[in-house]
């Protein structure tokens, strides 16, 4: 399954059917997302204190805030500079671009 951005919807829903007593592939089915995925929300959920125990009204709206926070990337892709081999790629481009102009 290729990456694509979940939305807060989704992991509400992935949640609220865990919540319910629902499977894990059943959960991923429903809402189209790999199985693994649904897991990692559970498995993040549970981490911040969500227990299937608890029932559908343990998911607020201030838990699920500190789950989708928990769930946010370090480093989201595209929002910082770019390091490593690239950015030297691209740097070692622009150089040999600018003497050929000059040349």
């Amino acid at each position: 399954m290729a990456y694509r951005e979940v939305t807060m919807i989704e992991v509400k829903e992935v949640l609220r059917q865990w919540l319910l007593g629902k499977g894990r592939k059943s959960i991923a089915r429903r809402v189209r997302i790999d199985r693994n995925t649904v897991r990692r929300y559970i498995e993040v959920a549970k981490q911040c204190g969500l227990d299937e125990a608890a029932g559908i009204e343990a998911l607020t709206q201030e838990r699920l805030e500190q789950i989708l926070e928990a769930l946010r990337p370090l480093d989201p892709v595209g929002s910082g500079e770019i390091d490593g081999p690239c950015a030297r790629r691209i740097e070692s481009s622009s150089r040999n671009s600018s003497t050929e102009a000059s040349g």
